[in-house]
């Protein structure tokens, strides 16, 4: 018991670290980008367990009627406007590259908080906006 525990801690202190040196990556890069003062992408982090996207749906085979749901995403990262916090989903902790481009893109939805967009512009057009701003930063490595 005291070895899985062990474990456990040591992957939550290395992960910290990790997250950490990843998020002052795409710190740089975000304030770069948009001409900022890295200072004001402050905000709080967490690592938890964010929920996978499904399809789910029903169809006729012959006679029968099959109920069926099919994976078709994973959420990585979540930016709350309200506590300016943004939760990382735990897996990401050993794929530091989709880290990165996940920071990068909640970064992102921090400075349209500070714009003022979040709540006057449409949601489709900050994530167009995110998912943008992310393939150009992470195409100039």
């Amino acid at each position: 018991m005291f070895n899985l525990l062990h474990s456990l801690y040591t992957i939550k202190i290395v992960g910290d670290r990790r997250v950490r040196e990843i998020l002052e990556q795409a710190k740089d890069k975000v304030a770069k980008h948009f001409n900022i003062q890295k200072y004001l992408l402050n905000h709080r982090y967490r690592i938890g367990r964010l929920p996978e996207l499904y399809e789910v749906g029903v169809k006729r085979i012959g006679n029968y009627i099959i109920r069926y749901a099919r994976r078709i995403g994973k959420v990585f990262g979540v930016f709350n406007p309200y506590r300016d916090e943004i939760v990382f989903d735990y897996e990401l902790l050993f794929k530091p590259h989709q880290l990165l481009r996940t920071a990068i893109h909640e970064l992102v939805h921090k400075v349209q908080k500070l714009r003022g967009d979040i709540g006057r512009v449409p949601r489709y057009q900050l994530e167009k906006e995110a998912y943008t701003v992310t393939q150009r930063i992470m195409n100039k490595n």
